[in-house]
């Protein structure tokens, strides 16, 4: 990964972590945010990072929800939860039983 994406990729990280805080309380099971909220953090991540500029915004929520990243650990410390749609620029948090992380070994065979 590329110091440009790994840059990118904290922000959006930074990004969800203050729309997850600006709503979460304890003993939330959904914790929900629509894309104004993620708009609205974009912009003050950028204004303490200028080199952030966000060209898709719809991508900093679907990166996490589509598990192409997992959610920053911040989040997962609260428990496990997912990224649900709730309706047009609506989502949720969702508090969920236990980890979707999938993790695959595939053994190496080797010629003798």
């Amino acid at each position: 990964m590329s110091k440009t994406a790994h840059d990118k990729g904290r922000n959006r990280d930074i990004v969800m972590i203050r729309v997850f805080r600006k709503r979460y309380r304890e003993g939330l099971d959904s914790v929900p945010f629509t894309m104004d909220d993620i708009r609205d953090e974009i912009a003050v991540v950028s204004k303490t990072n200028p080199a952030y500029r966000e060209k898709n915004v719809a991508d900093v929520r679907y990166e996490f929800a589509s598990g192409r990243r997992g959610l920053p650990k911040e989040i997962d410390d609260l428990g496990p939860w997912m990224i649900k749609g709730t309706g047009k620029g609506a989502y949720a948090f969702v508090r969920i039983e236990e980890s979707l992380d999938v993790s695959i070994s595939v053994p190496i065979y080797r010629k003798s």
